[in-house]
């Protein structure tokens, strides 16, 4: 997850400045339309309208940010999912959940990391949003592993099968993480922990015993990207505090990545 001082999720204005509050009457026009029809037609969705009109919600998110849906979740709050720059980006109050390849946190890791030369037949990621690693393993490295994919929330599972990125190769399951790595009999060569509830890491995932579970399943060889917020004092407080503390218990050899707004912790099973 990044936070929003990163991706700009309060509107996305760090994205695109000054576009927000400059739509010109031809945009507000068009939405008039697009909501009359779509409320007159209950067919609308399937029809080739519905595909026109998605085609040009796309070309008008370079102008400014286009808001596609609102839902409410009894896990994360209010999900905001919005059109940015031709990409879907979903996002609570204080931080990105996904923003397609454009997910700055692990596109910085990655990247650094050199993620496209290792060995990677079969990946965990924790958190799974719409979709946005396991889009940058296949997309921007090249990688094509065998994917398991935990998330709690089922309204962002809903999200991730109408708007995200679920290849085949993905095998996504409704459950807590603390819970499955408890109970996690496999092996893994990369494991992603990208585990928030808006901008809080919750406690569970800072015991020991969760952390150990996640050694536990790393192959030899295998890489652990664990995120955490670094953005805000609290957050570097926070972090830090756990950094030096259960983390560095359990992987003494690990090291750091700074992604801009996250601090990325990474162990290799060596």
């Amino acid at each position: 997850m990044d936070s929003t001082e990163v991706s700009g999720t309060s509107d996305l204005r760090s994205i695109r400045s000054g576009t927000t509050n400059n739509t010109s009457s031809e945009v507000r026009l068009f939405f008039s339309v697009h909501n009359t029809i779509r409320k007159s037609n209950p067919g609308f969705r399937e029809g080739r309208l519905f595909a026109f009109m998605l085609r040009v919600k796309k070309i008008l998110s370079y102008l400014m940010d286009i808001p596609i849906r609102e839902v409410e979740s009894t896990i994360s709050g209010k999900l905001k999912l919005t059109l940015v720059n031709g990409r879907y980006c979903l996002s609570t109050q204080h931080a990105v959940y996904s923003f397609d390849t454009q997910y700055v946190s692990y596109r910085i890791a990655f990247e650094q990391l050199h993620i496209g030369e290792r060995s990677v037949r079969k990946a965990l990621i924790l958190g799974y949003g719409l979709g946005s690693i396991s889009k940058l393993l296949n997309l921007k490295h090249h990688l094509y592993p065998a994917i398991t994919a935990v998330e709690l929330d089922p309204q962002v599972i809903g999200l991730a099968k109408q708007y995200g990125y679920l290849p085949e190769s993905v095998k996504l399951t409704e459950a807590d993480a603390y819970a499955f790595m408890l109970q996690c009999c496999e092996q893994y060569d990369l494991i992603n922990a990208d585990l928030y509830v808006d901008d809080t890491t919750p406690s569970q995932f800072e015991k020991t015993e969760f952390l150990y579970a996640l050694k536990k399943c790393l192959t030899p060889g295998g890489l652990l990207l664990f995120s955490r917020f670094y953005n805000q004092e609290h957050h570097r407080r926070l972090t830090e505090a756990f950094l030096q503390g259960a983390f560095s218990t359990v992987f003494p050899q690990a090291r750091t990545i700074h992604a801009q707004g996250n601090l990325m912790l990474v162990w290799e099973n060596i």
